[in-house]
């Protein structure tokens, strides 16, 4: 693939010409270079690469997708990433085939050796990942300061219960209801299959909200869904609870906003990436040793 730089500014430069100058100067410093170098491999990549490797690079491509990745190496504590997890998950995201053609331990279909069934199979732990982000968020609300509590009571009107998280002091004042959701953004049927970060999440979103937010909005509760896509990406309404989170957190701690950014977000990435691995494990374990 040849590429033209078409934005190397003329060497004709006046001394007035101060836009000229400022191009010529962005020209010779090396991250300009840097960058147009980086961006012309990614368009390389992502016109060679296999479908599902450009498709996956791309739903990897969003905020705190990999906060997972800067954690500290593995404690003991159960909540940290082992040494096992780390390969596994460090293998799904380079898109290293697993096993070719073996059973789902889970439902008995063969599966594809990257793990996209993995992560769509009911058998395979899905709830487990929805779990582990729930009791995530719990946490960092409650070191917040949030007075936060788990499988509330149900709503009066449905008899059922429309959220994983009531926040009692939160947002406008009103109890916020906040239902947890991970969905794959990469499905075995190619129909439910996109290659751009957030729009699983998004059409969850908006499922979420269609099913409950009136109702809950009729006995003076907020509804939040707080959805993340397995690669990491987390939906927009997900960003507005965890930037007021952060901000509760830092003011509470007597922390920095960004020590309270990076702490919140890793203890949510490490949870949803542990998750995720102890899926693979499970799809693959017998044969990745």
């Amino acid at each position: 693939m040849v590429h033209t730089v078409s934005c190397i500014p003329s060497s004709r430069i006046t001394a007035s010409d101060e836009t000229s100058v400022g191009r010529f100067l962005n020209w010779k410093a090396q991250h300009f270079w840097s960058e147009l170098a980086v961006r012309f491999m990614v368009e390389d990549f992502d016109s060679k690469a296999p479908a599902r490797m450009a498709s996956f690079r791309s739903l990897c491509a969003s905020p705190h997708a990999g906060d997972w990745i800067l954690a500290t190496p593995p404690s003991g504590d159960e909540k940290s990433l082992s040494s096992r997890e780390w390969q596994f998950l460090l293998r799904w995201r380079l898109c290293i085939p697993f096993a070719q053609g073996c059973a789902c331990p889970g439902c008995g279909e063969v599966q594809d050796a990257y793990g996209d069934h993995a992560m769509a199979c009911i058998s395979m732990g899905i709830y487990r990942r929805h779990n582990y982000v729930r009791d995530a968020l719990l946490q960092e609300c409650q070191g917040a300061g949030v007075t936060s509590h788990s499988n509330g009571a149900p709503l009066p009107e449905l008899g059922d219960r429309p959220a994983d998280i009531f926040l009692d002091n939160f947002g406008a004042g009103s109890p916020v209801a906040v239902d947890v959701s991970v969905v794959s953004g990469l499905q075995p049927s190619r129909s439910l299959a996109t290659s751009h970060a957030g729009v699983r999440a998004k059409q969850r979103e908006t499922q979420k909200k269609n099913q409950y937010e009136e109702s809950c909005r009729a006995v003076g509760w907020g509804f939040v869904p707080f959805v993340a896509e397995t690669t990491g990406a987390w939906g927009s309404e997900a960003h507005k609870v965890m930037s007021q989170l952060i901000s509760l957190s830092a003011s509470k701690i007597g922390e920095t906003k960004q020590e309270s950014t990076v702490k919140v977000w890793k203890s949510l990435s490490v949870a949803l990436a542990k998750s995720i691995a102890e899926q693979l494990i499970g799809a693959f374990g017998p044969y990745v040793y």
